[in-house]
């Protein structure tokens, strides 16, 4: 499954935009479908994530690995175990912040897969929409960003 969802930062600077999306450890805040995220740093600078989804049962836990590029200002997730797999992408340009998905789902999510696609695109649009508010926020309050760089955890 991929799709691209992209927002306008309309006044969000890209900087504070990408303070934002590389607080690996407050994603949840952000991404709703992630209800519950604990990262771990590792040694290389990445992240191992063990996530729980929004969604109820016993399927709903995932794990993943969260690297961040400063200078290409991306977040790439590369999801390894749980109900999805594959690598999800989320970048900021001068203008517009940018999220990239391609991943598969589980056997037994398939049936399913055209409902979840538009979900997905949808909860997507919607926390692309929450960062560039909180990029906003962050802006009128006079501060360059809430989120720390990677190098002051």
């Amino acid at each position: 499954m991929r799709f691209t969802v992209r927002r306008a930062l309309e006044g969000a600077g890209p900087e504070a935009a990408w303070a934002v999306v590389k607080d690996v450890e407050g994603m949840s805040r952000y991404w709703r479908g992630h209800r519950e995220v604990r990262a771990r740093r590792l040694e290389d600078g990445s992240w191992d994530l063990a996530i729980r989804f929004a969604f109820p049962g016993p399927n709903n836990r995932g794990r993943a690995r969260a690297t961040l590029d400063e200078a290409a200002r991306t977040l790439t997730l590369s999801y390894y175990e749980g109900p999805v797999k594959g690598v999800v992408k989320v970048y900021v340009t001068e203008g517009e912040i940018v999220t990239e998905w391609d991943v598969s789902l589980a056997w037994y999510l398939r049936p399913l897969e055209a409902w979840v696609k538009r979900h997905f695109m949808k909860g997507a649009q919607h926390a692309l929409d929450r960062i560039v508010e909180a990029a906003r926020a962050s802006l009128t309050r006079g501060e360059p960003s809430r989120a720390l760089s990677v190098g002051e955890r």
